[in-house]
């Protein structure tokens, strides 16, 4: 039978293995490029001793939590990540804004405390997708025409003009109308020349 002394030193040896003392499951999280997204943090201890954010392997942000006589001290790694960073409310949740392609990834935060022999940690995985809006954007090109005129041809266009010329004051009584189908200009396409076109004379009988 193990003596107190050897179970004491196996049960502490048990909780070296053990690793943290509290890991909580993967959160997946997705961003849109060039928004900003929420790391919740629901893990709580007390006291607390300093928080770690982490990127992949890298550390993200540092925070010493606040006191009684001072504020939070809250160091940010890399200077270009100081305006995207922010903990909303006071609290430790991380905010991470004008996302990046870049900032996909697994993110974890630690948490240390002199009433834990292991820090609490929580772990994220992140993914930015590009936004709706800018998919569509990507997708407007101006149009072009795929159709081009065979050799020799030209394109044409027909337009309508209008005379200024006085019409008669016709009697509604004694005028017969007569209705002309004109028909469609065919187009030669071995003439060396066309004719301009000529305004037609409309002609209108008295009934007597």
């Amino acid at each position: 039978m193990l003596s107190s002394t050897a179970c004491f030193t196996f049960i502490f040896l048990l909780c070296q293995l053990t690793g943290p003392a509290a890991s909580a499951v993967l959160k997946k999280l997705v961003g849109a490029l060039g928004g900003s997204v929420n790391f919740p943090l629901n893990l709580s201890v007390d006291p607390i001793d300093s928080i770690i954010w982490v990127f992949n392997t890298t550390t993200l942000v540092t925070i010493q939590p606040k006191l009684a006589d001072k504020k939070a001290l809250i160091i940010v790694t890399r200077h270009r990540n100081k305006e995207r960073v922010n903990f909303p409310h006071e609290g430790y949740s991380l905010k991470l804004s004008k996302l990046k392609k870049n900032d996909s990834g697994v993110y974890r935060v630690e948490i240390h405390s002199s009433s834990l022999q292991d820090p609490l940690t929580q772990e994220y995985e992140l993914r930015v997708y590009e936004s709706i809006e800018e998919k569509k954007g990507l997708n407007l090109h101006p149009e072009t025409l795929n159709y081009s005129p065979t050799f020799g041809e030209t394109s044409e266009y027909d337009t309508i003009s209008y005379l200024n010329s006085t019409v008669p004051e016709e009697n509604a009584v004694n005028t017969l109308y007569s209705t002309v189908q004109i028909p469609p200009k065919v187009e030669k396409s071995h003439s060396l020349s066309t004719l301009p076109d000529t305004p037609r004379k409309f002609t209108h009988e008295n009934v007597n």
